[in-house]
């Protein structure tokens, strides 16, 4: 099974999805920025797994957006950030 989470690292608020390879939503996550984009980033990433029942190593492709994307550690290194 193929797994991918998204993750928006917005100024006020970071959310994650799952989706699996049928395009269905398994989780989401929703949290309070701050000022620590990477650890926004990883406590949304953590609670879309757990809610999903996922382990990190089992995501196949990781994609970040908004504000703080750069500091998506996991997201695809294909993706340039501007």
């Amino acid at each position: 099974m193929v797994y991918v989470v998204g993750i928006d690292i917005g100024s006020t608020y970071s959310k994650a999805v799952i989706m699996n390879e049928d395009k269905t939503v398994l989780a989401t996550a929703v949290g309070r920025t701050g000022f620590k984009l990477a650890l926004a980033a990883e406590t949304v990433l953590g609670g879309s797994l757990a809610t999903a029942g996922l382990e990190r190593a089992e995501i196949t492709y990781g994609a970040g957006n908004g504000y703080g994307r750069s500091f998506v550690a996991f997201r695809h290194p294909a993706i340039p950030v501007r």
